[in-house]
């Protein structure tokens, strides 16, 4: 790793990434592209706004820069692995309830169930509900293959990017947590596919997108450790076309009709995953192109700004984003404790 500014920087840019993200895609959640441009004038969506789309009454009444169930579980994620300086599920869970009950506006139903099993199973002491510890019973098809895994999964990366654990340890731990709040393998595999992309882009990627190594390199190996998925290794092999010179070929209108941006986890990772490649050091780029592409944008949004955050640090996000609201300092005040209590281990 780098010294300690440079990580830092690039551990809290994540963490804020994802905070900005969901505040930025919010307003246009499950909104099409072609209607986000029409209600835009054909401008698009240039920064933050009050909601804008009709069908999620619960969100309707956030304001510009507020945030949703992607900032909220992530930040519970991270203080949970700080205050038990690791991963402990019992604790992650408790936070995950702590979360839901001080405000759970847009969060999607696979985790509220999920939580309120865990409330349950903590407010009984362990009589009813169920246990962290116990999967949700596992089901196919694309139900309960959200993206509600695979979003707040960036903390999880950062700290095994700290504590350099082996992988087959690091994929462990993230299914588990998948499995969590998730029944579908296909959420957990999206999760790892993630969270393995942002922990070797901490530990590995060099920014400049001239230099040797890029975001493409980590595609190609995610694509050999997660071939035996098929879905999976589908969405990556879209991604991974390359031109004659070498160069991705990533044209946005194709991305969207070919990848996907909904709720369906495989696709909107890779979808993600792909939006990053076309701007691996340009934050303010990467996050508008996420969010109007339409879709399940709050969720596609912080999962570029993860990914470009980790890439580009602090200096790459917009000042005029990261000081939008006071409360954003929380992103960097969390990404320094994250920083703080693992750094040496």
């Amino acid at each position: 790793m780098e010294n300690k500014g440079d990580i830092l920087s690039r551990i809290q840019a994540c963490l804020l990434g994802v905070q900005i993200g969901d505040a930025m895609g919010m307003p246009w959640e499950m909104m099409a592209h072609e209607e986000i441009m029409q209600t835009t004038g054909g401008k698009g969506v240039t920064g933050f706004s009050d909601p804008v789309q009709r069908k999620l009454k619960e969100t309707i009444h956030l304001k510009a820069g507020d945030t949703t169930d992607d900032w909220q579980l992530t930040r519970a994620n991270v203080i949970s692995l700080v205050r038990c300086k690791g991963y402990n599920p019992y604790d992650i869970a408790l936070e995950h309830v702590r979360a839901y009950e001080t405000c759970n506006f847009g969060w999607g139903g696979t985790t509220r169930r999920a939580i309120e099993e865990f409330k349950e199973f903590f407010d009984s002491r362990g009589t009813r509900g169920r246990s962290p510890i116990v999967p949700v019973p596992a089901i196919g098809g694309k139900r309960g293959a959200g993206n509600g895994a695979a979003m707040k999964i960036a903390p999880l990366a950062i700290y095994n990017a700290l504590e350099k654990q082996d992988f087959p340890k690091f994929m462990r731990m993230i299914e588990e947590h998948a499995k969590m709040t998730h029944p579908n393998i296909h959420a957990c595999s999206a999760a790892q596919v993630l969270a393995f992309l942002i922990c070797v882009v901490l530990l590995e990627l060099k920014k400049e997108p001239s230099e040797e190594r890029g975001l493409s390199e980590f595609v190609i190996r995610a694509f050999k450790y997660f071939s035996a998925n098929k879905e999976i290794s589908f969405r990556l092999r879209r991604i991974a076309i390359r031109k004659a010179g070498g160069e991705f070929l990533l044209r946005i209108n194709e991305l969207r009709e070919e990848i996907g941006t909904g709720c369906f986890s495989p696709e909107s990772v890779m979808f993600a995953i792909a939006v990053s490649l076309r701007n691996p050091v340009d934050f303010r780029a990467g996050v508008l192109e996420a969010i109007n592409s339409g879709g399940d944008t709050d969720s596609t949004a912080s999962m570029v700004g993860a990914l470009i955050g980790a890439n580009c640090g602090l200096e790459g996000i917009p000042e005029e984003w990261r000081n939008f609201r006071p409360e954003y300092r929380d992103a960097l005040e969390l990404g320094e404790k994250l920083y703080d209590t693992f750094k040496n281990k």
